[in-house]
Protein backbone atom coordinates (compact mmCIF):
# COMPACT_ATOMS: atom_id res chain seq x y z
CA UNK A 1 0.00 0.00 0.00
CA UNK A 2 1.21 3.42 -0.74
CA UNK A 3 1.09 6.62 1.50
CA UNK A 4 3.64 8.29 -0.46
CA UNK A 5 6.40 11.21 0.73
CA UNK A 6 4.88 11.56 4.09
CA UNK A 7 3.49 14.95 3.64
CA UNK A 8 4.29 15.69 7.70
CA UNK A 9 6.92 16.77 9.50
CA UNK A 10 6.95 15.45 13.32
CA UNK A 11 8.48 17.25 16.27
CA UNK A 12 11.39 16.21 18.06
CA UNK A 13 11.91 14.39 21.59
CA UNK A 14 15.77 15.05 21.06
CA UNK A 15 18.93 16.29 22.17
CA UNK A 16 20.33 15.45 18.81
CA UNK A 17 24.09 16.54 18.52
CA UNK A 18 24.01 18.59 21.54
CA UNK A 19 27.20 18.77 23.77
CA UNK A 20 27.14 19.14 27.48
CA UNK A 21 30.04 20.22 29.64
CA UNK A 22 30.44 19.86 34.12
CA UNK A 23 33.03 20.72 35.43
CA UNK A 24 32.95 20.88 39.67
CA UNK A 25 35.62 20.14 41.87
CA UNK A 26 34.16 16.53 42.24
CA UNK A 27 32.49 15.76 39.26
CA UNK A 28 33.62 16.20 35.77
CA UNK A 29 31.45 15.24 32.35
CA UNK A 30 31.96 15.71 28.86
CA UNK A 31 28.46 14.15 26.82
CA UNK A 32 28.13 14.46 22.85
CA UNK A 33 24.99 13.27 22.15
CA UNK A 34 24.73 11.94 18.33
CA UNK A 35 22.61 11.52 15.60
CA UNK A 36 19.26 10.19 16.63
CA UNK A 37 18.07 6.38 15.05
CA UNK A 38 14.85 7.47 13.81
CA UNK A 39 12.39 4.64 12.98
CA UNK A 40 8.57 4.80 10.61
CA UNK A 41 5.99 2.55 12.11
CA UNK A 42 2.75 2.26 10.89
CA UNK A 43 1.26 4.39 13.84
CA UNK A 44 4.23 5.40 15.67
CA UNK A 45 7.39 6.94 15.04
CA UNK A 46 10.20 5.87 17.44
CA UNK A 47 13.41 8.18 17.75
CA UNK A 48 16.23 6.74 20.02
CA UNK A 49 19.00 9.00 21.55
CA UNK A 50 21.81 7.76 21.05
CA UNK A 51 25.79 9.15 22.92
CA UNK A 52 28.77 10.09 20.44
CA UNK A 53 31.08 10.08 23.23
CA UNK A 54 30.86 10.31 27.04
CA UNK A 55 33.81 10.74 29.62
CA UNK A 56 32.99 10.65 33.60
CA UNK A 57 35.46 11.66 36.09
CA UNK A 58 34.75 11.56 39.99
CA UNK A 59 37.85 13.19 42.22
CA UNK A 60 40.25 12.62 38.81
CA UNK A 61 38.98 8.97 38.39
CA UNK A 62 38.29 8.40 34.86
CA UNK A 63 34.65 6.11 34.81
CA UNK A 64 34.08 3.74 31.67
CA UNK A 65 30.33 4.84 30.81
CA UNK A 66 30.20 2.52 27.76
CA UNK A 67 26.99 0.22 27.62
CA UNK A 68 25.06 2.87 29.24
CA UNK A 69 21.63 3.81 28.49
CA UNK A 70 19.91 6.61 27.49
CA UNK A 71 16.60 8.65 27.70
CA UNK A 72 15.37 11.73 26.22
CA UNK A 73 12.06 13.63 27.54
CA UNK A 74 10.14 16.19 27.15
CA UNK A 75 11.31 17.70 24.13
CA UNK A 76 14.21 17.69 24.99
CA UNK A 77 14.44 19.36 28.25
CA UNK A 78 15.51 16.16 29.92
CA UNK A 79 17.52 13.30 29.97
CA UNK A 80 18.51 10.31 31.77
CA UNK A 81 21.87 7.73 31.72
CA UNK A 82 21.56 4.86 33.66
CA UNK A 83 24.58 2.22 34.35
CA UNK A 84 24.28 -0.50 36.52
CA UNK A 85 27.64 -1.86 35.99
CA UNK A 86 28.37 1.08 37.41
CA UNK A 87 25.93 2.06 40.17
CA UNK A 88 25.40 5.22 38.33
CA UNK A 89 22.40 6.89 37.41
CA UNK A 90 22.41 10.34 36.06
CA UNK A 91 19.65 12.83 35.58
CA UNK A 92 19.27 16.57 33.74
CA UNK A 93 16.48 18.75 33.33
CA UNK A 94 16.85 21.99 31.19
CA UNK A 95 16.19 25.71 33.18
CA UNK A 96 15.14 27.97 30.79
CA UNK A 97 15.87 30.99 33.45
CA UNK A 98 19.45 29.88 33.40
CA UNK A 99 19.79 28.28 29.66
CA UNK A 100 22.08 25.30 30.82
CA UNK A 101 21.14 22.01 32.32
CA UNK A 102 21.07 20.87 35.97
CA UNK A 103 22.19 17.55 36.16
CA UNK A 104 21.69 15.04 38.89
CA UNK A 105 24.47 12.33 39.16
CA UNK A 106 24.02 9.16 41.73
CA UNK A 107 26.29 7.44 42.79
CA UNK A 108 25.81 3.99 44.09
CA UNK A 109 27.39 3.52 47.65
CA UNK A 110 27.44 1.25 51.13
CA UNK A 111 24.44 3.61 52.14
CA UNK A 112 22.56 4.00 49.05
CA UNK A 113 22.90 6.35 46.45
CA UNK A 114 24.81 9.64 46.70
CA UNK A 115 24.03 12.32 44.85
CA UNK A 116 26.05 15.14 43.44
CA UNK A 117 24.46 18.27 42.00
CA UNK A 118 26.08 20.25 38.99
CA UNK A 119 25.08 22.56 36.15
CA UNK A 120 25.91 21.62 32.60
CA UNK A 121 26.85 24.20 30.02
CA UNK A 122 25.71 23.27 26.58
CA UNK A 123 25.05 24.65 22.89
CA UNK A 124 22.23 27.08 22.67
CA UNK A 125 18.63 24.47 22.19
CA UNK A 126 17.36 25.18 19.15
CA UNK A 127 13.92 23.98 17.74
CA UNK A 128 14.79 21.16 15.54
CA UNK A 129 12.47 19.19 13.16
CA UNK A 130 12.71 15.70 11.77
CA UNK A 131 11.96 14.71 8.76
CA UNK A 132 11.35 11.79 7.20
CA UNK A 133 14.38 10.49 5.20
CA UNK A 134 14.80 11.18 1.22
CA UNK A 135 16.79 8.79 -0.02
CA UNK A 136 16.94 8.40 -3.46
CA UNK A 137 18.07 5.28 -5.07
CA UNK A 138 17.42 5.70 -8.60
CA UNK A 139 15.91 8.67 -10.70
CA UNK A 140 13.55 6.78 -12.61
CA UNK A 141 9.48 7.42 -10.76
CA UNK A 142 8.24 3.80 -10.50
CA UNK A 143 5.11 3.21 -7.72
CA UNK A 144 5.88 -0.32 -6.70
CA UNK A 145 3.46 -3.21 -5.52
CA UNK A 146 4.42 -4.78 -2.96
CA UNK A 147 4.23 -8.46 -1.72
CA UNK A 148 4.92 -9.71 1.82
CA UNK A 149 5.37 -13.64 2.87
CA UNK A 150 6.01 -15.24 6.71
CA UNK A 151 6.32 -18.15 8.74
CA UNK A 152 3.03 -17.36 10.74
CA UNK A 153 3.62 -19.17 13.86
CA UNK A 154 7.15 -19.67 15.54
CA UNK A 155 8.51 -21.76 18.32
CA UNK A 156 10.93 -19.81 21.15
CA UNK A 157 14.71 -20.90 20.16
CA UNK A 158 14.25 -20.51 16.13
CA UNK A 159 13.68 -17.96 13.64
CA UNK A 160 10.58 -15.87 13.19
CA UNK A 161 11.21 -15.15 8.81
CA UNK A 162 9.69 -13.20 6.79
CA UNK A 163 10.19 -11.89 2.97
CA UNK A 164 9.09 -8.47 1.08
CA UNK A 165 8.80 -8.81 -2.88
CA UNK A 166 9.01 -4.90 -4.67
CA UNK A 167 7.79 -4.62 -8.67
CA UNK A 168 7.04 -2.21 -10.99
CA UNK A 169 3.37 -1.76 -10.28
CA UNK A 170 3.32 -0.44 -14.11
CA UNK A 171 4.61 -4.64 -14.66
CA UNK A 172 3.49 -6.47 -12.56
CA UNK A 173 0.21 -5.60 -9.71
CA UNK A 174 -1.11 -8.90 -8.91
CA UNK A 175 -1.00 -10.40 -5.85
CA UNK A 176 0.90 -13.75 -6.15
CA UNK A 177 4.06 -13.50 -4.30
CA UNK A 178 5.86 -16.73 -6.65
CA UNK A 179 6.55 -13.93 -9.72
CA UNK A 180 9.20 -11.93 -9.94
CA UNK A 181 8.39 -10.44 -13.89
CA UNK A 182 8.93 -6.41 -12.81
CA UNK A 183 11.14 -7.59 -9.72
CA UNK A 184 12.60 -3.99 -8.17
CA UNK A 185 15.81 -3.81 -6.22
CA UNK A 186 17.07 -0.81 -3.84
CA UNK A 187 14.00 -0.82 -1.72
CA UNK A 188 14.82 0.19 1.68
CA UNK A 189 13.07 -1.92 4.16
CA UNK A 190 12.23 -1.20 8.15
CA UNK A 191 10.78 -4.02 10.42
CA UNK A 192 9.15 -3.20 13.95
CA UNK A 193 8.67 -6.41 16.02
CA UNK A 194 5.72 -5.06 18.92
CA UNK A 195 5.04 -8.31 21.47
CA UNK A 196 1.26 -8.41 22.75
CA UNK A 197 1.47 -5.50 25.22
CA UNK A 198 2.43 -3.48 22.78
CA UNK A 199 6.25 -2.79 23.52
CA UNK A 200 8.97 -3.09 20.98
CA UNK A 201 10.68 -6.37 21.15
CA UNK A 202 13.35 -5.76 17.76
CA UNK A 203 13.87 -4.04 15.14
CA UNK A 204 15.63 -5.29 11.70
CA UNK A 205 16.49 -3.43 7.89
CA UNK A 206 18.33 -3.87 4.93
CA UNK A 207 17.51 -3.47 1.47
CA UNK A 208 15.91 -5.71 -1.26
CA UNK A 209 18.24 -7.47 -3.51
CA UNK A 210 17.01 -9.04 -6.71
CA UNK A 211 13.49 -8.17 -6.27
CA UNK A 212 13.24 -9.30 -2.32
CA UNK A 213 13.88 -8.87 1.17
CA UNK A 214 14.28 -11.63 3.89
CA UNK A 215 14.19 -10.76 7.19
CA UNK A 216 15.12 -12.65 10.20
CA UNK A 217 14.75 -12.39 14.13
CA UNK A 218 15.81 -14.81 16.88
CA UNK A 219 13.10 -15.51 19.65
CA UNK A 220 14.78 -16.43 22.51
CA UNK A 221 13.64 -18.57 25.01
CA UNK A 222 11.72 -17.63 28.28
CA UNK A 223 12.22 -13.90 26.92
CA UNK A 224 9.42 -13.75 24.07
CA UNK A 225 5.90 -14.42 25.75
CA UNK A 226 3.38 -16.63 23.86
CA UNK A 227 0.66 -14.87 21.62
CA UNK A 228 0.56 -12.87 18.66
CA UNK A 229 3.37 -10.28 17.72
CA UNK A 230 2.87 -7.69 15.11
CA UNK A 231 5.13 -6.61 12.43
CA UNK A 232 5.25 -2.79 11.33
CA UNK A 233 6.63 -2.77 7.94
CA UNK A 234 7.89 0.60 6.17
CA UNK A 235 9.44 0.31 2.57
CA UNK A 236 10.91 3.50 1.23
CA UNK A 237 11.68 4.00 -2.56
CA UNK A 238 12.82 7.08 -4.53
CA UNK A 239 11.43 9.42 -1.78
CA UNK A 240 7.96 7.33 -1.43
CA UNK A 241 6.93 5.30 1.90
CA UNK A 242 4.74 2.07 1.46
CA UNK A 243 3.15 0.54 4.37
CA UNK A 244 2.47 -3.25 5.49
CA UNK A 245 1.71 -4.87 8.52
CA UNK A 246 2.00 -8.75 9.66
CA UNK A 247 1.04 -11.05 12.53
CA UNK A 248 2.84 -14.16 13.99
CA UNK A 249 2.32 -16.28 16.80
CA UNK A 250 4.61 -17.11 19.46
CA UNK A 251 4.22 -20.88 20.88
CA UNK A 252 6.26 -19.61 24.34
CA UNK A 253 7.83 -22.32 23.99
CA UNK A 254 10.62 -24.26 22.22
CA UNK A 255 9.69 -26.88 19.68
CA UNK A 256 9.07 -29.78 21.45
CA UNK A 257 12.23 -31.54 19.96
CA UNK A 258 14.44 -29.08 21.36
CA UNK A 259 13.02 -30.66 24.87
Amino acid sequence: MLIGVIPITFAENSLENEHLFVDSSAVSMDLQFGDDDVKYGLSRIIITPTIENMSLTFYDDEINMSDSRVKVYANGNAFSIVNFDKGIIIYGHYNKDLENYEVNIYFAGQDGLVKYSVSASSQHIQSKIIKPTNNVISKTNIDLNILTDQYERVYNKSDYKFFVKTFDDSIYSGSDFDVFQGKVSGAKVSAIIIDPDGEIKSDVNGYVENGIYKGSVYIPDNLWQRGWYTVDIVVEFEGKFYQEQLSFYVYGKPAPSDG
